[in-house]
């Protein structure tokens, strides 16, 4: 291989305030994405990718959290060393990297697993639940769709389910007031139209 596309995002820290550059997954010309651990994300464990001028650049072009650049980067013979192995399989460190699969290929994934995971996923977002008080509404859901995009969650009836744990009692109120007056409305269309 030549080059490798390497998606730099920046991420919170563990204390919640401070701000990261992490490598978060890489891919090859041939499109199979790997994803890094997250004990291994945080770029200053890539010294061999620190040391580039790519780098340099893309530490300029990153300002904010959840802002993300995927760059390609020709592979020197110190980068081969460091994230291929002989064989040209994608490692980092003393481990492979495991590949990352579309959805579609594993059929046997089915909406009850499947939330479970969303359960979980939500303990790790780095936003507030929302309350109407706390941040406007927009500005939530911005960061919200970021958190989405981060944990790569691209439906929208996984992003809804989602939304479902992070809004507070009167919010959740609220939707569910709302979900059951669409249903209602959707009952009586389908009434008067039969």
């Amino acid at each position: 291989m030549e080059k490798l596309r390497f998606t730099f995002t920046i991420l919170g820290g563990s204390d919640g305030k401070t701000n990261l550059i992490c490598i978060t997954s890489i891919e090859t010309p041939d499109g199979r994405l790997f994803d890094i651990p997250d004990d291994l994300k945080p770029v200053s464990k890539h010294i061999a990718i620190t040391a580039t001028d790519y780098f340099t650049k893309i530490k300029n072009s990153l300002k904010k959290r959840h802002q993300s650049r995927k760059i390609w980067i020709p592979l020197t013979e110190d980068l081969k060393k460091c994230y291929l192995d002989e064989g040209e399989n994608v490692q980092f460190g003393d481990q492979y990297l495991d590949e990352i699969t579309p959805e579609a290929e594993h059929p046997g994934n089915n909406v009850s697993v499947r939330g479970e995971k969303l359960g979980k996923i939500v303990e790790r977002f780095l936003i507030e639940k929302f309350s109407g008080k706390t941040s406007s509404v927009n500005q939530w859901m911005d960061e919200f769709e970021k958190e989405c995009t981060r944990f790569e969650i691209l439906k929208d009836t996984e992003k809804i389910e989602i939304l479902k744990y992070l809004l507070e009692k009167q919010c959740s109120d609220w939707y569910t007031i709302k979900d059951d007056i669409i249903n209602t409305k959707v009952i009586c269309l389908l009434t008067i139209l039969l």
